[in-house]
């Protein structure tokens, strides 16, 4: 569970982020022992991880999102999209074609994020004028 981690968090973030935060120079311990700055965050971040869920519900919650299809032309509501630039999990161009598809797709915004998939956690002010702006409209 905590390898798996370590290597999904390679998709939710930007390698331009990564770059900016980690650098790219290996360094040598002992001279035999070589490990690169980024290894210690991923590994903090798969141990984390792995001792709130143990195998057989990361393995069920990996299938759900692998299995879950939504027709686009079935949603009846009115919606918006909202993706970030660049997202390795959700590709813009994945939100595009699915825009094209869905009838009652209102907008596709994109965001520039040096977080990728993460902006959603990361991007507060980019993100709160869109759900100001689409709540506001709500007729609730």
């Amino acid at each position: 569970v905590a390898l798996a981690r370590e290597l999904a968090m390679l998709s939710y973030r930007s390698g331009e982020e990564l770059d900016a935060r980690f650098g790219d120079q290996p360094t040598a311990s002992d001279g035999f022992e070589v490990s690169h700055p980024i290894e210690s965050y991923l590994t903090h971040c798969g141990e984390k991880f792995a001792r709130r869920f143990g195998p057989w519900p990361y393995l069920r919650l990996s299938q759900s999102i692998d299995l879950h299809q939504v027709d686009p032309a079935r949603i009846t509501a009115p919606f918006e999209l909202v993706g970030f630039r660049p997202d390795l999990l959700v590709p813009p161009e994945d939100l595009v074609a699915f825009r094209r598809r869905a009838p009652n797709c209102e907008a596709l915004t994109l965001i520039d994020s040096p977080y990728g998939h993460d902006g959603f956690l990361k991007e507060p002010a980019q993100l709160a004028p869109i759900f100001e702006r689409i709540l506001g409209a709500c007729p609730c």
